[in-house]
């Protein structure tokens, strides 16, 4: 019993443990934990369903760990412009405000131009939160905030001299096609940074020839028909066929890219799979996560740190249709669609046949010793058992002599032993029944000797005289 004593210890501390870890956290701990959580509605001006904005959201995610319940964000999506801007601006505050009331936002975020438009225009709008606008490259900067304290603006540069440079490298053109369309703001403005970047005294050699605000069959056509040596084309987005149809930029693209007679590159990483080569692109999911990073130091007090949400992204589909699979890529470059090579694709099956390897290399290893120290033991064995052998053949030897000397002296000497009876008179001895014998028999009977009669000269002499003088003579003479 008192052995099990120390176990029963042992086992009530390990489940005073559990019970400490696995207790629900106090009130006061769960009501700092909420205090701590930033409410944050953020305003696209674009739709809930374009693909980038599911990479967006998973940006933010981590570094904002909302779907964790960490923060709470709500997103609001103006769908422009696929809705009149107007008319979304004359409903969309009060639905607002009536949706979200009760609810003391933190942060309110503003994306893109429609979005901080909205943002800017309706003052009274969650007053009391942190308006947080982000629209690409503005004018003037802080200057137009009409409260830095509680107003913050967020600028991500566009780079197409970085992308462009990315494409010359590849494909050395002479020519690039630019798609895209001019029929809003936003994509007015980013046709012109695109050709601001294209006045580059690099690219500026390269004939350009633009293909904007025209029905997508029509581009598919001219794309179709374009000579592929030297020549690619650039992709700034479309949002609808051009006859009343909206679409995705991502279908666009995707409807373009089965049909061009050369390669399509574009700026925006959320385009990869669609039949975009790739390069240098802006990553909508680091756009969220840096964006999430920002509105965390934001609530704390913090200045913003400038980010670049570009990276290297390729598509290997891509690549191999246009035969740039040999082209030397950026080391840092992701290639999506890449089939593995031997080594990944069969990664778990190397490993565990080269652990099995290894395992039974040190068993062989370790048995190899066994057999070896057997082997070993063995031989010495068997060499003390010869040693053995030889030692008990030689004292067998030993024995057998001895034992055949032993029988020899046994066979020649029998002896008497005790007290003999004997007569004084007639010199009979009394045997072990009783009985007296002639000395003559008992020594007869009683030990190996032979008895031979004869006379001693000194009863010859008083027995027989005559006969004593006749030999006593013989011996003198």
């Amino acid at each position: 019993m008192p052995s099990k004593f120390p176990s029963l210890c042992l086992l009530t501390a390990i489940l005073l443990l559990l019970q400490g870890l696995c207790k629900p956290a106090p009130p006061q701990a769960l009501a700092l934990e909420a205090s701590n959580k930033l409410d944050i509605l953020f305003i696209s001006s674009f739709s809930k369903n374009i693909p980038a904005q599911a990479e967006f959201e998973s940006g933010l995610d981590r570094s904002l760990e909302f779907s964790k319940g960490r923060n709470n964000l709500y997103f609001e999506f103006m769908d422009i412009p696929r809705l009149n801007e107007k008319n979304i601006n004359a409903i969309f505050p009060g639905f607002l405000q009536k949706k979200y009331e009760g609810i003391e936002f933190d942060l309110v975020v503003g994306w893109a131009d429609a979005a901080c438009n909205l943002l800017h225009e309706n003052t009274s709008l969650f007053a009391n939160a942190h308006r947080v606008y982000v629209e690409g490259p503005t004018e003037g900067g802080d200057n137009g905030l009409a409260d830095p304290g509680k107003e913050t603006e967020i600028v991500i540069q566009d780079d197409y001299r970085k992308s462009l440079q990315e494409v010359v490298r590849l494909e050395s053109p002479k020519k690039i096609f630019v798609i895209g369309t001019t029929r809003d703001k936003v994509a007015q403005e980013r046709i012109t940074r695109f050709q601001n970047s294209l006045a580059d005294t690099e690219h500026s050699l390269i004939q350009v020839e633009y293909l904007l605000d025209q029905p997508m069959e029509q581009v598919a056509e001219t794309l179709e028909r374009i000579p592929a040596k030297d020549t690619v084309a650039f992709y700034l987005l479309m949002f609808s066929d051009g006859k009343g149809v909206n679409m995705t930029p991502y279908d666009v693209v995707q409807h373009l890219a089965s049909r061009s007679a050369v390669p399509i590159y574009s700026y925006w990483e959320s385009l990869m799979g669609s039949g975009v080569v790739g390069g240098y692109v802006l990553s909508v999911e680091m756009i969220g996560y840096h964006l999430g990073k920002s509105f965390l130091s934001i609530s704390r007090g913090e200045e913003v740190a400038e980010f670049s949400p570009l990276r290297h992204v390729y598509d290997w589909n891509a690549l191999l249709r246009w035969e740039l699979t040999g082209t030397e890529l950026p080391a840092e470059a992701i290639v999506l669609n890449r089939p593995p090579d031997i080594l990944q694709h069969y990664l778990w099956q190397i490993v565990s046949t080269g652990v099995v390897f290894i395992v039974l290399s040190i068993l062989s290893l370790f048995l190899i010793r066994a057999l070896k120290l057997r082997n070993t033991a063995v031989h010495e064995l068997d060499l003390e058992r010869k040693n053995l052998k030889k030692m008990v053949a030689a004292r067998t030897e030993e024995l057998v002599t001895a034992n055949t000397e032993l029988q020899y002296t046994l066979d020649e000497v029998k002896t008497l032993r005790g007290i003999l009876p004997l007569c004084s008179f007639c010199k009979k001895i009394r045997n072990d029944q009783g009985d007296w014998e002639e000395i003559e028999t008992y020594i007869n009977i009683h030990s190996e000797a032979d008895i031979s009669h004869s006379v001693c000269p000194e009863c010859l002499k008083k027995h027989y005289p005559e006969v004593h003088q006749a030999r006593a003579r013989d011996w003198k003479e």
